[in-house]
């Protein structure tokens, strides 16, 4: 992962062509040009159900991925990472490097983001993860968050994180239950310099007592911001929401 250090992409768009519900492929087009816009256009009917990204006049086609996931497609929180459907992601330098074909690397759970300067990836995860997860079993707000090291050495390594937010198989799945907070359609985000966590970015909070709040990446302790401009100041945590 350290040689995307040498990638020094600034800028990304991406055109989502959304496939036909009855027979369509996806092509992810990535441009490195100055400018970021995401742009939904439907695409005609041609038998084919897998995905593609088209970069720097390239077309690499993903392995594993295909329209039936009906999953949009997302550049990672600090533009470094494509992550493809709710279970992959690949870093932009691997996708500058691919010459028609190319692996992804999968997590199970339901990926959120990815960030490069932390090494690390964000997963919802259900309390009962041995059990549940298996079985297909999902109903609303039963996720919790999972934070994960993906550096080289360890590939990915779950981190214990003793808050309430977060999936900890040292806790009962009893108590982790009473603690979920996220449904499917949620999400969470890292800051773009990966300092900072909000588990759930519909409601980014620092104010004492916010739940599920907003975490710092080093000790992962609770960010707290007091007084009448607490809420400003949480969101300037995450420049790139606007």
């Amino acid at each position: 992962m350290n040689n995307i250090r040498y990638c020094k992409i600034i800028f990304l768009s991406i055109i989502f062509i959304q496939a036909n519900t009855t027979s369509g492929s996806t092509r992810i087009k990535i441009s490195t040009t100055t400018g970021a816009s995401i742009e939904k256009i439907n695409t005609i009917n041609d038998g084919y159900f897998g995905v593609s990204v088209e970069i720097n006049g390239k077309t690499c086609q993903l392995s594993g991925v295909n329209t039936f996931e009906n999953y949009t497609p997302k550049l990672s929180s600090d533009g470094y990472f494509l992550i493809p459907s709710a279970s992959s992601f690949i870093s932009i330098l691997r996708l500058l490097s691919c010459n028609n074909y190319i692996s992804l690397s999968y997590i199970e759970g339901r990926l959120q983001d990815v960030n490069f300067n932390k090494n690390l990836l964000v997963r919802y995860i259900l309390p009962d993860y041995d059990i549940n997860q298996l079985h297909g079993i999902s109903v609303l707000n039963d996720y919790l968050i999972e934070a994960i090291n993906i550096n080289e050495k360890t590939k990915m390594q779950p981190i214990n994180i003793y808050q309430k937010p977060f999936f900890y198989k040292m806790r009962s799945s009893r108590d982790m239950a009473k603690f979920a907070f996220a449904t499917p359609s949620d999400s969470a985000i890292f800051s773009s310099d990966g300092k900072y966590l909000a588990p759930l970015a519909r409601s980014i909070s620092c104010k004492k007592g916010a739940y599920p709040g907003v975490f710092e990446t080093t000790h992962w302790k609770q960010v707290i911001f007091n007084g009448p401009d607490s809420n400003k100041k949480c969101r300037a945590l995450f420049p790139q929401l606007k």
